[in-house]
């Protein structure tokens, strides 16, 4: 874990937890970079598939959002599900769906699936013209 990954988690440990989920489930899809930004950590294969960031206390109950994190992550269609907080479509065939994650144990089967959906759709996807 990198200083800037620990900078961006705040020294929180459920997060840091969070992070270390996401992470390995990520490194066990093959080659992807992670980038830190301000508001974000994501990681792309080229494109970015998979984002963590705070989520917006609207999503998180009362008292739980230092706790959590948002996973963000990239389909060519729109998952429905129980978990998936939001979902926006911000370019012809893509959407954008938006899972809460306040305990290592959400990082699921289901999750697992996702990201390894978003992975692949990543690495097929050409850039818009």
């Amino acid at each position: 874990m990198t200083a800037q990954v620990l900078e961006f988690l705040g020294g929180n440990p459920g997060r840091t937890a969070l992070f270390e989920a996401v992470e390995r489930v990520i490194s066990e899809l093959g080659d992807c970079e992670l980038s830190v930004a301000k508001t974000q950590i994501s990681w792309g294969n080229p494109f970015k598939f998979a984002f963590l960031s705070n989520p917006p206390r609207s999503l998180v109950r009362q008292g739980r959002a230092e706790e959590c994190l948002l996973l963000s992550f990239g389909l060519d269609h729109r998952e429905v599900h129980p978990r998936i907080a939001a979902a926006a479509n911000p370019y012809p065939d893509r959407w954008t769906h938006h899972v809460v994650l306040a305990e290592p144990g959400d990082i699921d089967e289901t999750v697992k699936n996702w990201l390894e959906c978003g992975y692949i759709f990543a690495k097929l996807k050409k850039r818009r013209r």
